[in-house]
């Protein structure tokens, strides 16, 4: 597969064909806007005021052209890459505004929006990724409402489900992403914290399970071979949630379709860690 640098050579090549005409119009119609706002502004030196209004008329009408040609390049190139990686990898790219109603952030701040979905089997998973973003408004002293943008990349596994209806676990001295979701959208999850027998596994994680979970299948989930692998370091655990028979994950900031192969090592140590976590179904 080409690079995404050769896509984007392409795409700026189209780009130009297709709005080249613009360049012109442009700066035509700033330009006269320019003449009569300097003019008018320099009753005394029409002259001077119209040349000055003129010549920045062309300089705004030269960066709103090159503002065209980079936003058109770029969302080609994005696409053309997505598309033909989607195919290289077996995948289906389900685009914009495609994201499951019970995802992380899903109804959180005043909007949201999903960017970049891509779905299909990878490590005997369906694997779902997106992009997400949702925005809060807040109000200053003096009334000025701001939005801000809060982005991220989503993982939905499904595929290997457990004996109960929920659990999280997290490394310790780490940001937990899902506990900050729960307290971002006021919520008391059914999950209650669980400790295992290795002291040496409760120092490295966040342990919790549904409310209503009976313990044993915790003792059965984590058994004496997977906590010391874990402690070990044998295999590397994400922060994780299981939820409605499904496996999230979560990192800030979207990816963007030039990273898109850093998708799949992130879905392979998730991948990796749930068959730990799922062995129990085995047993």
């Amino acid at each position: 597969m080409r690079s995404y640098d050769e896509y984007k050579r392409l795409a700026d090549a189209e780009a130009y064909a297709k709005h080249k005409k613009w360049l012109p119009i442009l700066g035509v119609l700033l330009g006269i806007i320019g003449v009569a706002v300097g003019a008018g502004t320099s009753p005394q030196s029409q002259g001077l005021g119209g040349f000055v209004g003129l010549v920045a008329g062309f300089v705004v009408a030269f960066v709103i052209y090159r503002l065209i040609l980079h936003h058109s390049s770029q969302t080609s190139a994005d696409k053309m890459y997505t598309a033909d990686w989607c195919v290289e990898h077996g995948l289906t790219d389900r685009g914009d505004d495609y994201s499951p109603p019970n995802g992380p952030y899903a109804n959180s701040g005043k909007r949201q929006k999903s960017y970049r979905a891509i779905e299909g089997e990878l490590g005997g998973l369906t694997t779902l990724f997106y992009n997400f973003s949702y925005w809060t408004e807040s109000t200053d002293s003096d009334g000025n409402s701001t939005e801000t943008e809060h982005p991220y990349k989503i993982m939905r596994l499904m595929g290997t489900t457990l004996p109960i209806d929920r659990l999280s676990i997290a490394k310790r001295g780490f940001m937990n992403r899902f506990a900050a979701i729960d307290k971002l959208q006021g919520k008391l999850t059914p999950e209650r914290p669980i400790q295992l027998e290795s002291v040496e596994f409760n120092k490295l994680f966040d342990l919790t399970i549904d409310d209503h979970a009976d313990d044993i299948w915790i003792r059965r989930i984590f058994d004496p071979a997977t906590i010391s692998a874990a402690v070990a370091g044998q295999f590397e655990i994400p922060d994780l949630r299981y939820y409605d028979g499904a496996w999230w994950l979560i990192e800030e900031k979207h990816c963007r379709a030039r990273d898109l192969d850093t998708l799949l090592p992130w879905q392979a140590t998730a991948a990796t860690a749930i068959a730990h976590l799922a062995r129990v179904q085995n047993l």
